[in-house]
Order: structure tokens, then sequence, then C-alpha cells
């Protein structure tokens, strides 16, 4: 009997678990950006059955298909794919960072140190 919960792309397993988590990012980054799943659709060149499988984790997108929606949605694949991990939260921070002025930067990269960094850097 074949094992469904997996499948497998080069040495990582991708669960279930995993495509839900992917699909649930990609609804909620389409409901911020008030579009409907026919209007994604149709900017992905699908059909709306096809996007629904998408977004729904029965279906994995293509890899040309990923950068299509993280353009689309403006979110980065690392956010859609990694959030609640490490490389998710490193994703989430460049994304509030993306757009600001060097000004706006400094004073976040300031707040971040002050918060996570080490003695001397609290102190600068």
């Amino acid at each position: 009997m074949i094992n469904t919960n997996y499948e497998y792309y080069e040495d990582y397993e991708i669960t279930r678990s995993d495509r839900w988590s992917i699909a649930d990012r990609i609804r909620q980054s389409r409901e911020s950006k008030n579009l409907t799943k026919t209007e994604m659709a149709d900017l992905l060149d699908m059909t709306s059955d096809n996007y629904t499988r998408i977004e729904s984790g029965r279906q994995l997108c293509t890899t040309t298909n990923l950068i299509k929606i993280c353009r689309i949605l403006g979110v980065s694949a690392d956010y859609l794919l990694f959030a609640g991990t490490e490389d998710g939260f490193v994703a989430e921070v460049r994304m509030l960072f993306k757009g600001r002025d060097e000004k706006e930067l400094k004073k976040g990269i300031n707040i971040l140190k002050a918060y996570f960094g080490t003695e001397s850097e609290r102190n600068e």
C-alpha cells in the first residue's frame, strides 16, 4: 500500500499538514488583497477548480504558479512555504521592512536590537 500522507521532493517530505498550512497562508493572503478565488484563478490563467484545489491543499502548485502567486499577493515564497518556522519569521520581518525609507529601517533595526540584541547592541 502506498503512503499517501507524504509526497517526496528530493530529500524533503511534504506532509498533508504542510500542504494545508501553505494553502491556508495562500487563502489568507488572497483574502487580505480582497481577491476572490475566481479572480485569483484568472490572474493565474487557470480554472477556478484548479485554483480551489491549490488553496484547499488538495494539490501542490508548480514552481511557476508559486512565483506568480507570490507576485500577485505581494508575499514571499518563504512566507508561504515556511511561516511559523525560523525562515518564516525572517520572511515576515523582511515583509515588514519592505518599502520603508532609511529612517524607518534604522528605527526598526534599533527596536529589534533593543529587544533581541546582545548587551552591547542594546546600549548603542
